[in-house]
């Protein structure tokens, strides 16, 4: 993980079909964007919709433990991690993204390192976040999506 951001670290370990867990670390938004980025409930409806209607969209429940830069257990929250793969510009990008009781959300992690260190550069960052997340929507064809829930749900 980056130097810049080692102190604000998002933990997540994974299950996998192999039953060994994986654990992947996130770059914190706040730390990377200056802010978490509110993510309206209109996004997650058509993101839903997508998921269902394209093949190339996969959902799985893997997350198996979350914890936040402060050290705390987040498992039990209403995650989704988008883990995106643009296939024209071989870019990988992964978005923790945390829902609200009111059906809106924020952007609460990004990674992998590579990714964060992108985005960190950027004048816009957070318009920059923004389109990536309406072209998984809009352009879908040109992704591949895995969308990993919490292994609790049902």
């Amino acid at each position: 993980m980056s130097k810049k951001y080692s102190e604000k670290i998002w933990s997540i370990q994974l299950s996998e079909a192999s039953g060994s867990p994986k654990t992947i670390e996130l770059c914190d938004g706040n730390a990377v964007l200056g802010e978490y980025i509110q993510i309206r409930r209109n996004y997650f409806d058509d993101l839903i919709k997508e998921i269902k209607l394209n093949k190339k969209y996969t959902v799985s429940k893997s997350l198996k433990e979350v914890t936040s830069p402060k050290g705390e257990n987040w498992t039990e929250n209403p995650l989704i991690l988008i883990v995106a793969h643009n296939k024209e510009k071989d870019v990988p990008i992964w978005l923790l993204l945390k829902r609200e009781n009111n059906l809106n959300g924020y952007l609460i992690a990004i990674g992998p390192d590579v990714f964060c260190e992108y985005i960190s550069k950027e004048q816009e960052k957070i318009e920059e976040i923004r389109k990536f997340l309406e072209y998984m929507v809009i352009y879908s064809l040109k992704w591949e999506i895995l969308a990993l829930i919490p292994t609790f749900l049902e």
